[in-house]
């Protein structure tokens, strides 16, 4: 476990600089004042478990902030549709370091057919900033709809994970039973699928040394 478990709302201070959510991205200036800080970064995927089904224009609903606080981490989620491994490049500037640091994307870089090898590079330079934290990457579902076979980049998250003392979280085979939690295009979740990623996601934290 990542540290003893403390069951309280975390407390992040603004040291001078403004730290902006809108559009679901994280800029710069919060610092973790609580044990177990947790910096998440994802896709749509991401966005709809902290923000849950339908609209949320003032981005005032936050249920995986409130589930990592259930279970005693601080969290912050930077999460935006459409994002591939090139946001990675402007998310994340905190002013102390996560303990641990969730990467959810691949999807579209799939999608998209962005090389592997930029893919990869924009990961590495990415976890390459903590090299102290805990990284914990979540693997992609394929879909068929979508066009989305990501059997290789789930290896290679995997490895990447194994090789970084981190956690990989096989979210293809988990939800593999569920199909249930998804919409048409088999990628997108339902309510009960958002649920199940939290949950997912949360304890793949807890997973970390």
């Amino acid at each position: 476990m990542i540290a003893a478990k403390v069951l309280a709302v975390a407390v992040l201070v603004t040291l001078g600089i403004t730290a902006v959510s809108s559009g679901g991205t994280v800029t710069a200036g919060w610092q973790w004042v609580q044990p177990d800080a947790v910096g998440v970064v994802g896709d749509s995927l991401t966005y709809e478990a902290e923000h849950g089904p339908g609209p949320d224009p003032y981005y005032q609903r936050h249920y995986l902030i409130d589930a990592f606080n259930d279970t005693g981490h601080a969290a912050r989620v930077a999460a935006r549709s459409g994002a591939t491994t090139g946001s990675l490049a402007m998310w994340g500037q905190w002013e102390s370091p996560p303990d641990v640091i969730v990467m959810a994307l691949g999807t579209n870089d799939l999608y998209y057919k962005v090389s592997p090898t930029v893919t990869k590079t924009n990961v590495r330079n990415y976890l390459g900033r903590w090299p102290g934290a805990c990284p914990v990457l979540v693997g992609v579902k394929p879909s068929a709809p979508r066009g989305i076979e990501p059997t290789a980049w789930n290896a290679w998250l995997a490895a990447e994970a194994t090789a970084r003392g981190g956690v990989f979280v096989d979210w293809a085979a988990i939800s593999a039973p569920h199909l249930e939690w998804f919409v048409a295009d088999q990628l997108h979740h339902t309510a009960a699928g958002q649920a199940a990623y939290r949950v997912a996601i949360t304890e793949g934290v807890d997973r970390c040394p």
